[in-house]
């Protein structure tokens, strides 16, 4: 979907359609419907545009983004950014809400945007040290229970002004995939089978749209511990070792009767009631600061253990991988090709 590419470069370029928490104002985005933050920086100016160099300019919705089309009576994700006129347009390797950051890629010295970042490796979970792995744990555990997170808002009601909420980072990035994932608020003829505009699964942008949430969640939490050299490790589930160590309570948690065990055993859930993600509830949204039930592997235990028929094979990867074509028509579910492989419809 056209769409879901176009979210995802804003997602990485600006983050635009997204709501900050400095251009919030009692629950609601600011009413002049202009998000143009200042940087913590003495008298930097909107986007940092009193800076040297200028950081960036407040500029209208049309300067960062000419070729968006509005679509009034359409689903207002496909409307994105919904709540703003005039947002940060930032300036050479500047980047975020108010161009307070260097873009990706980029490390900041002395102020500015200009040296590049040393690459990092990911690595995989097998290759982490135990001092390696305390250190992800402890700042994904961070990002859950820490209240205090105010960057980004979620939306609680698409009322008009819409309601929004504060969250913690981890249930953002949760409420973030619900959001993108529940069913189309407007259907062809009311019908709950053309529920399709699905905006980050069963389409072309499927891995896109996941591996930019998966670094713009990497970068909240580099920016909530300030060390920009944190990164996410890759889990090889392919290999009986590596899955039995990652669901053990030295990682995520062994389960009983799909009840996760070890630190992450009281973690609550949110947004995942089925009837929220059904077309039946469409133009409603879940409310992301109600708890839906702790977090669940498979009732059957046996389907999720590490010796379990289920998970794919490195055969299986290989398949994937070597397929000619990345997506094919209709561009869904029911498509052949490496996007639907990969998503798991094979």
């Amino acid at each position: 979907m056209l769409f879901l590419l176009a979210v995802s470069l804003l997602l990485y370029q600006q983050v635009a359609g997204q709501i900050p928490g400095l251009c919030v104002t009692n629950g609601q985005p600011n009413s002049n419907r202009i998000c143009c933050p200042s940087p913590n920086i003495p008298n930097a100016g909107a986007c940092g545009s009193n800076l040297s160099p200028s950081r960036g300019s407040c500029s209208p919705l049309s300067a960062i983004l000419p070729n968006l089309v509005i679509n009034a009576a359409g689903d207002t994700r496909e409307n994105w950014p919904y709540y703003f006129d005039y947002l940060c347009k930032c300036n050479g390797n500047y980047w975020g809400y108010d161009c307070s950051q260097c873009a990706f890629g980029y490390t900041m010295v002395g102020g500015i945007c200009t040296r590049q970042q040393v690459p990092r490796k990911r690595k995989s979970t097998a290759d982490l040290t135990i001092a390696e792995r305390k250190r992800y744990l402890n700042a994904i555990s961070q990002s859950k229970l820490n209240s205090g997170y105010t960057r980004y808002m979620a939306i609680r009601k698409e009322s008009n002004p819409p309601e929004v909420v504060q969250l913690s980072l981890y249930n953002l990035f949760a409420w973030l995939h619900y959001y993108a994932g529940k069913d189309n608020d407007l259907l062809r003829n009311n019908d709950c089978k053309e529920k399709v505009r699905d905006y980050g699964h069963e389409a072309s942008g499927f891995l896109t749209w996941h591996r930019i949430l998966l670094l713009w969640f990497e970068r909240e939490i580099q920016i909530m511990i300030n060390d920009d050299s944190f990164s996410l490790p890759y889990w090889d589930w392919t290999k009986p070792e590596n899955r039995k160590s990652v669901l053990s309570n030295d990682w995520y948690g062994s389960s009983v009767n799909g009840n996760i065990q070890g630190r992450f055993a009281a973690w609550q859930t949110i947004c995942w009631n089925k009837a929220d993600l059904t077309c039946d509830r469409k133009g409603i949204l879940c409310d992301p600061t109600i708890t839906t039930g702790l977090l669940r592997r498979c009732p059957v235990d046996a389907a999720c253990n590490e010796n379990s028929r289920l998970w794919p094979t490195q055969r299986d990867v290989d398949v994937a991988v070597s397929m000619p074509n990345y997506d094919s028509s209709p561009y869904s579910f029911a498509s052949t090709g490496f996007r639907g492989y990969a998503e798991g419809f094979c």
